[in-house]
This record gives C-alpha cells, sequence and structure tokens, in this order.
C-alpha cells in the first residue's frame, strides 16, 4: 500500500530552501551523507539536468519501517 509521502516529489532545491532546519552548506552536506550510506539517490530530470529528484531508497523504507515498529512499541 503506498503512503501519501510516497508520491510526493522532493528536489535537491526544495530541501536547500529549508533554511530552519540548516544552511545550504549544512543540508548539502546531510544530502551526500545520506547517499553515501545509501538511503537516498538522486534521480537526474529528462527536461532539465539541474533538476535532481530525491528519491528514498529500499533500504531506506526498511529503516523506517523498522523504527516505525519500535515507536509502536
Amino acid at each position: 500500500m503506498q503512503k501519501d509521502f510516497e508520491k510526493t516529489i522532493v528536489f535537491v532545491g526544495d530541501l536547500l530552501k529549508l533554511d530552519h532546519v540548516g544552511s545550504q552548506a549544512t543540508i548539502h552536506g546531510r544530502i551526500k551523507s545520506l547517499i553515501k550510506i545509501g538511503y537516498i539517490v538522486l534521480i537526474t530530470q529528462e527536461n532539465d539536468a539541474r533538476q535532481k529528484r530525491v528519491m528514498p531508497t529500499p533500504l531506506a523504507y526498511s529503516r523506517l519501517k523498522s523504527l516505525s515498529r519500535c515507536l509502536l512499541g
């Protein structure tokens, strides 16, 4: 079953605008770290190579499921 948040399209630029989370440099560093550990991948858009879509990996979904089970008891 697909959740609502799974339908949301998020681009790197969207994340970089979240200045309440941290500076652009900090967010960019976090994105690179998440790519390195296998939680996200960046998908280049066909119509504009400057836009990169952020996609969670199966590993990220697995970790989210595991954390959810911990929170639920």
